[in-house]
């Protein structure tokens, strides 16, 4: 069953009844695990009650297939309700999840989070078509979004926003959702016991940097930019940030030149094929995106997104250099990037 992120407010007060399981991905690690919380909050008091919700990782699950059958119908030592949870989980678990899914009947509820699924993923097939299932995809945030999150986070601290600096504030916020809550917090905190944020603790508080450093970053790759990626990836390395968080961005970023690519290869304007993009892009990122896809044909954007895939797993495995392996592969794809942009 196919689900709405416009649902989340019912979800966060009741847990479908008719759904055993609910898989929650997009490319916005943070935004997932939010959203995850929000819904497992309305099964389950605790999150953190070991008797209440239990943990199970793929590795684990692929070494015990049984491991899932058995947890899914058990019932809590204490009583009450049960919550497993799967994160970072990948088609590999498909089957197992199926099986799941035709049990007559199980005790515990299910939320699996994972990153981008691509609509042939069958993981993501496999909670979108079975009744028992539902799949709720996070996309990355907009402005409409940005404002309406900005808006209720201060509010809750009992502040209010002038509305130039709300719209200064979206302007410069990321689409990674930890990123932009704890930019809000940093906002929060700066405005001390002053009930009102105005334009000027913005700017002090996000100067010219903040979140919007990675967006920052795979445009300049796009574009070739090697100044402007060696400043930008400074900046979010500085801050001490996760190097998956600039991959899984950066991956996203170019699925979406990827997939205008493919409607200019079929036909389509550029600005067409931007346009036709979901969620849309920001009307003043059109014309880079329009440049960049002048720049680079398909086969090359499909090795591109395979080398930042690996990447990824890389940055995963244990005793690996995140931060270096991110560092080396980005500068590698943008010094390739800068030998084929077209002049500006």
């Amino acid at each position: 069953m196919k689900l709405s992120i416009k649902h989340l407010d019912k979800l966060s007060k009741l847990f479908p009844p008719d759904l055993n399981g609910i898989l929650i991905y997009g490319p916005d690690a943070g935004h997932v695990s939010e959203v995850s919380q929000k819904i497992g909050k309305s099964h389950v008091d605790d999150l953190r009650d070991p008797f209440q919700v239990e943990e199970l990782s793929v590795n684990e699950i692929k070494e015990d297939p049984a491991l899932l059958s058995d947890a899914a119908r058990s019932l809590p030592m204490t009583g009450g309700n049960k919550l497993i949870i799967i994160r970072e989980c990948t088609d590999a678990l498909t089957s197992n999840l199926e099986e799941i899914s035709r049990l007559e009947s199980i005790e515990a509820k299910f939320l699996i989070l994972s990153g981008t699924l691509s609509p042939r993923s069958k993981l993501r097939k496999l909670f979108e078509d079975n009744k028992r299932l539902g799949a709720l995809p996070c996309y990355a945030d907009q402005e409409g979004d940005l404002k309406s999150l900005a808006l209720t986070v201060v509010a809750e601290a009992g502040i209010s926003m002038r509305p130039d600096a709300l719209q200064y504030l979206v302007t410069y916020l990321g689409s990674d959702r930890l990123t932009t809550r704890s930019e809000l917090n940093k906002l929060i905190l700066y405005a001390g016991n002053n009930n009102e944020i105005n334009l000027q603790t913005v700017i002090d508080v996000i100067g010219d940097g903040g979140p919007i450093v990675l967006d920052a970053i795979p445009s300049s790759i796009a574009d070739g930019d090697i100044k402007s990626f060696l400043i930008a990836l400074d900046r979010h390395n500085s801050d001490s940030q996760n190097p998956i968080s600039i991959l899984r961005t950066t991956i996203t970023y170019f699925q979406r030149l990827r997939t205008a690519r493919a409607l200019v290869d079929q036909g389509r304007s550029a600005r067409d094929a931007i346009s036709s993009l979901r969620p849309p892009i920001f009307w003043n990122k059109k014309l880079d995106l329009e440049r960049q896809l002048k720049s680079w044909s398909t086969n090359q954007l499909n090795d591109l997104l395979e080398r930042l895939q690996d990447a990824e797993v890389l940055c995963k495995t244990t005793g690996y250099p995140g931060v270096t392996i991110t560092s080396q592969i980005l500068l590698g794809l943008c010094i390739r990037g800068s030998k084929q942009a077209l002049p500006s």
